[in-house]
């Protein structure tokens, strides 16, 4: 798990999927770089959690990222 704020938007990475939830963003992000895909969680403007996809499945991630991010 990583904890960040203030995370760069890297110009290459693109967003898959987003929700949105009493105030907390949810993204699912490639890197085709890299052929990796993380979950951003949110609050406000700063990435609160930056969760890792790996081998796990990406939308089971994606629904439950505070469940992935001790896994």
């Amino acid at each position: 798990m990583n904890t960040i704020t203030g995370i760069t938007r890297c110009p290459g990475r693109r967003e898959l999927a987003h929700r949105r939830s009493c105030g907390i963003d949810v993204r699912l992000m490639w890197d085709p770089a890299g052929d990796d895909l993380t979950v951003e969680v949110g609050d406000g403007d700063a990435t609160a959690l930056l969760v890792p996809v790996g081998g796990r499945p990406p939308l089971a991630v994606f629904r439950h990222p505070y469940a992935y991010a001790t896994a």
